[in-house]
C-alpha cells in the first residue's frame, strides 16, 4: 500500500508567512499541501481570509516538488466554465502540481454570500453532479458547448489546456451514496472525514465510517464499471477533530523562535491519529523548538540544524559545485561504484568530509539551436526518465542512478513522473547522462537540465524502424556493445485484415493512432489501425471505431488498465482480445519478443 501524508494550510497568513509554511511543508517531505477554498470559513468567522486559487499560485513559485491542491472547491460561488480557466492556468503554474478538490459544499456563510436561498440537500447534490460532469468536458476540450438545468457553457475557449492529461486530477469529497457515485464517475481520489456528528472522531467511529463508505464506494465504481482500486483515497484528519486548538510551527532556524501555524494537520496532529511518529530526519531537522526528545541533566544542547531545504533548481544551474559536506542534519550519500573517495579534512572514515566523483570528460557540443550541451563518452551514471529505457539499460547490464515512477522499478530511486520529473533531484545527482524520450517527456524539462549542464540523450522513436538506430546511439552513449536490429517477423495477416480499434484511454475513449511506434508496430505484425492519419491518440469511441471499418479491438494493459469488465463497452467495435500494453507501447530491448509474442496472439484470433 502506498501511503502518502499531506497538510492542510488555512489561507490565513500574510504572504511572507504564508511562504514559510509551504517551504518548511515541501522540505519536511509531505506529499501534497492542501488549502480550503471559502469566501469565508466558519471556523475562522472573524479571522482573515485569503483567496485559495491565488495563494497557491504563489505558493508554487515558493516550491519544486510537493503537489498544492484545494480542500474542497464548491458551486457554492463558482461556475464551472470560470472555475476551469483559473485551474488550467494554476496547473501551468505548478508545472503540472495541482489537484482540484471538489465537493458538493454545505450549508455555510459561502452559500448564502451571493444572496441565493439556500439549497435543499437533493438540489445541492444534483447541481454539483452536474458542476462536475460539465468542468470534466471544459478541461478536457479546448471548445465546449453544454446547455444544463443549472450550469451551461457556450462556446467556451479553454486553451493550452491542461499540463496534466487528459485533465487536472479531481479529489472528488463526499460520504454519502450520491457523492460516492460522483467519485466513481469521475474522482481520480476520493477525500472523506470519515463519520461525522457529536461523538463521531473517536478512532473507532472513524475506522467504522470509513470501511462502509469504502463499501458503498466499490458498489458505486461496479454500477459504472469501473475498478475502485484506481482511485486514491484519502482521509481528512484535523487537529480540531481532537480537541487540538493550537500547535506551535517548528522554527525554520534557532533564533527565529517560533510561529503560530494555520495548519490543521500536522506531523504531531498526524501522530494522533495513529499515522505514526514524526521521521527521525523530520525530528532532528526541526532544531530545538521542534525536539521534544528529554534530555539528560548536565547534558548540553544539542546544536542548532540547518532548515531541511534543499537548493533551488536555479541555484544548481547557477552553482552545482561538489557534493555537500556530510554532517549533522545530512543524510550521508554512501559511495557508488566508480566513485573516487577523497577525505577533504583527512579525518577518520565516517567523520566529516567531502565526497569527490570521479566525472567522465565531457565533449563540447552544439544543439540544433545551437545551445551548448555535452556529450559523455563510456558513461555509467544514467538517469532514464523513459520506461523502456530503463528496462533496455537493466537487460544490458546497466542499472540507473534514477528513474520515474512509472519505470515500474521499485528498488531504485524515483525522480517523479514521465511528465514532472524533479529536475532539482536529478541535477543534485551529478548524473553523467539523463535520458529522455521526445514524447514521454517535456521540452521545457530537457531545456532545464541542459542549461544546468546536465547531458542529456534525447530519443524519438515513431516507428519499429526507428528502434535499431536508437538502440545503437543509446548504446554508445553508456558504453555496451550495440545490439543486432529486431527481425521482422513474417505478418500474421495479409495487410488490410484485420483492421484494429485499439482503445488507449476512457473518458473520453481515446485511441491509437499515427506516426506511432505502437501503430508501426501493428503493421509490422500486418494489422491496419482504423484510427490511422488521425494524429498519434485521438479521440475515438468503440461505435466510431466500428463505422470506420473496425473488426476487432485490442485493449491493451496500459496506459489504461483494460481488462474483462471492459469487455462489454469494448464490444461495440468488435471482438476484443486484451494484450500486454508493454509489448504493444514499451520498445527496445523488448522489441524482438513483443513482436513473436504479440505475433502468436494475433495468429489465433480466427478462433476467438
Amino acid at each position: 500500500m502506498d501511503l502518502r501524508v499531506g497538510l492542510v494550510i488555512l489561507p490565513t497568513d500574510d504572504w511572507p508567512a504564508a511562504r514559510e509554511h509551504f517551504v518548511w511543508a515541501e522540505g519536511a517531505g509531505f506529499a501534497t499541501a492542501w488549502t480550503y477554498d471559502h469566501l469565508t470559513w466558519g471556523g475562522m468567522p472573524e479571522g482573515p481570509w485569503h483567496a485559495a486559487f491565488v495563494l497557491l499560485a504563489a505558493a508554487a513559485t515558493a516550491t519544486e516538488r510537493i503537489r498544492l491542491g484545494t480542500l474542497v472547491t464548491s458551486p457554492n460561488f463558482r461556475h464551472p466554465v470560470t472555475l476551469a480557466s483559473e485551474v488550467i492556468t494554476l496547473d501551468h503554474v505548478c508545472s503540472g502540481r495541482f489537484d482540484l478538490g471538489i465537493g458538493a459544499g454545505s450549508s455555510g456563510p459561502d452559500a448564502v454570500v451571493l444572496g441565493d436561498e439556500p439549497w435543499s440537500p437533493g438540489e445541492r447534490q444534483d447541481r454539483f453532479d452536474e458542476f462536475v460532469d460539465l468542468l470534466d468536458e471544459l478541461l478536457r476540450h479546448e471548445v465546449t458547448t453544454r446547455r444544463g438545468r443549472w450550469y451551461s457553457a457556450e462556446h467556451a475557449l479553454n486553451r493550452p489546456g491542461c499540463t496534466q492529461r487528459p485533465r487536472v486530477p479531481f479529489t472528488v469529497a463526499g460520504g454519502g451514496r450520491r457523492a460516492l457515485r460522483t467519485v466513481a464517475r469521475q474522482g481520480q481520489r476520493w477525500v472523506t472525514l470519515g463519520a461525522t456528528g457529536p461523538g463521531a472522531k473517536t478512532g473507532e467511529g472513524v475506522l467504522a465510517a470509513v470501511t462502509a463508505q469504502c463499501g458503498e464506494l466499490e458498489a458505486a465504481c461496479a454500477e459504472v464499471g469501473r475498478d475502485p482500486a484506481e482511485i486514491g483515497r484519502v482521509l481528512l484528519v484535523t487537529a480540531i477533530d481532537h480537541g487540538i486548538t493550537s500547535r506551535t510551527w517548528p522554527a525554520r532556524t534557532p533564533s527565529s523562535g517560533s510561529r503560530r501555524s494555520s495548519c490543521t494537520t500536522r506531523p504531531r496532529s498526524a501522530r494522533t491519529a495513529g499515522i505514526g511518529r514524526p521521521s527521525r530526519r523530520w525530528r532532528r531537522a526541526t532544531g530545538p523548538a521542534g525536539d521534544r526528545r528529554p534530555r539528560r541533566p548536565g547534558r548540553p544542547a544539542p546544536r542548532p540544524a540547518p532548515e531541511p531545504a534543499r537548493p533551488s533548481a536555479a541555484r544548481l544551474r547557477r552553482d552545482p559545485g561538489p557534493s555537500p559536506p556530510v554532517g549533522r542534519g545530512r543524510r550521508r550519500r554512501l559511495p557508488r561504484p566508480g566513485d573516487r573517495l577523497v577525505r577533504h579534512d583527512g579525518g577518520l572514515p565516517g567523520g566529516p568530509g567531502l565526497l569527490l566523483r570521479q566525472r567522465v570528460p565531457a565533449l563540447p557540443l552544439r544543439r540544433d539551436d545551437g545551445r551548448r550541451r555535452h556529450a559523455v563518452s563510456s558513461t555509467r551514471r544514467v538517469v532514464s526518465l523513459v520506461p523502456s529505457v530503463t528496462e533496455t539499460l537493466l537487460a544490458w547490464g546497466v542499472e540507473p542512478v534514477a528513474v520515474t515512477r512509472f519505470c515500474e522499478q521499485p528498488g531504485l530511486r524515483q525522480v517523479g513522473g514521465t511528465k514532472n520529473p524533479d529536475v532539482a533531484a536529478i541535477v543534485d545527482l551529478r548524473p553523467d547522462l539523463v535520458v529522455m524520450d521526445t514524447e514521454e517527456n517535456r521540452r521545457q524539462d530537457y531545456d532545464t537540465l541542459v542549461d544546468a549542464g546536465v547531458a542529456v540523450h534525447a530519443l524519438a522513436v515513431r516507428s519499429v524502424d526507428d528502434v535499431g538506430p536508437a538502440l545503437r546511439s543509446l548504446a554508445e552513449r553508456v558504453g555496451v556493445a550495440p545490439p543486432d536490429d529486431p527481425d521482422r517477423p513474417e505478418p500474421a495477416h495479409a495487410p488490410g485484415s484485420p483492421r484494429a480499434y485499439v482503445p488507449i484511454w476512457r473518458r473520453p475513449w481515446m485511441a491509437l493512432g499515427t506516426p506511432t511506434y505502437a501503430s508501426s508496430l501493428l503493421e509490422v505484425l500486418g494489422v491496419d489501425n482504423v484510427a490511422a492519419g488521425r494524429g498519434p491518440y485521438p479521440e475515438l469511441a468503440p461505435d466510431d471505431a466500428r463505422t470506420l471499418g473496425a473488426d476487432l479491438v485490442l485493449a491493451p494493459s496500459e496506459p489504461y488498465a483494460f481488462g474483462p469488465r471492459h469487455r462489454t463497452e469494448l464490444s461495440a467495435a468488435g471482438p476484443v482480445v486484451f494484450v500486454d500494453g508493454k509489448d504493444l507501447f514499451w520498445w527496445g530491448a523488448r522489441t524482438p519478443g513483443a513482436i513473436r509474442r504479440l505475433s502468436t496472439e494475433l495468429s489465433g484470433i480466427d478462433a476467438r
